[in-house]
């Protein structure tokens, strides 16, 4: 995919961790001030952020842009595009309580519309090969995006496929000294450098088994290390600064994943998910 296809915000949002603290000032401005920029000189922009020219060229470089021109060009068509509604609109102290409303779910709807670019196709293709062909899937992850780990497992077990999970570190290590060749170790965590989650991913590496991530970072050290990397970017703000919308986009890439895996068993697969149901039926009253 051409790089100037792609959101200038989004390219941002996910290289964000691989910027320098000069960058990372530049981001932040473009971000909170996009219609000022797409009319500012690159001088002008440099005296704002309070860094050097050069600062904003490796900035541009950084997000696959090597033209401050062309950048200006696209950020106004993207701007022009969307202004008039909330996209990408922090939260206020003063918004009135019907747009609090109408701001987040402009915000996670845009999101889920921007894994359409995130993740080709084939890279869930890929990951369903994976799913599929594994002896054993181990799923893990830490703080909230456990909770994705946990929903996932679930999607999987009823599927009847041999699916663990676990939300104690502990477990998780013991279980990732105990996998092979042909088992897949699945690491969900929005920024990908939780350290009991690589500490698994280094022991998978040693023992040969294959590694996907669900992260919201590219060069993250979950994302360079696995073998394949589905990614959730989001943006955290003041008032949601616990990777809330990364979480939904998890589950939003699980779904997918779990669609396409209904797909592929075809018959055997809804007789599983039928058996599955039925254990959980006949539980209730």
């Amino acid at each position: 995919m051409d790089i100037y296809d792609t959101d200038i915000f989004l390219l941002i949002k996910t290289n964000y961790a691989i910027l320098s603290k000069g960058q990372k000032q530049v981001a932040d401005y473009v971000l909170q001030n996009t219609s000022t920029v797409m009319l500012s000189s690159i001088a002008a922009l440099a005296k704002e952020c309070k860094v050097s020219e050069a600062t904003i060229m490796r900035f541009l470089r950084k997000i696959g842009y090597h033209s401050y021109q062309v950048f200006r060009v696209k950020l106004a068509q993207i701007y022009s595009g969307k202004h008039n509604n909330l996209y990408n609109e922090e939260i206020q102290n003063e918004d009135s309580s019907e747009t609090v409303i109408k701001k987040v779910i402009a915000d996670i709807g845009t999101a889920i519309q921007q894994l359409l670019t995130l993740n080709s196709t084939s890279l869930y293709l890929e990951a369903v090969d994976a799913i599929l062909k594994a002896k054993k899937i181990c799923i893990f992850g830490a703080g909230s995006s456990g909770y994705v780990a946990g929903d996932l497992y679930h999607k999987l077990l009823r599927f009847g496929l041999n699916a663990v999970t676990s939300e104690d570190s502990h477990i998780q290590a013991i279980h990732c000294v105990h996998i092979d060749k042909n088992d897949l170790l699945i690491l969900i965590s929005h920024s990908g450098e939780t350290l009991s989650l690589i500490d698994c991913l280094q022991n998978a590496n040693r023992l040969g088994a294959k590694v996907m991530s669900i992260t919201s970072f590219p060069n993250s050290s979950l994302a360079n290390k696995s073998d394949l990397t589905l990614l959730s970017c989001s943006n955290e703000t003041k008032f949601r600064p616990d990777a809330q919308k990364s979480r939904i986009l998890q589950v939003v890439i699980t779904d997918i994943l779990t669609v396409f895996i209904a797909a592929r068993l075809k018959e055997q697969g809804k007789k599983n998910i039928y058996g599955s149901q039925l254990a959980v039926a006949k539980m209730k009253k």
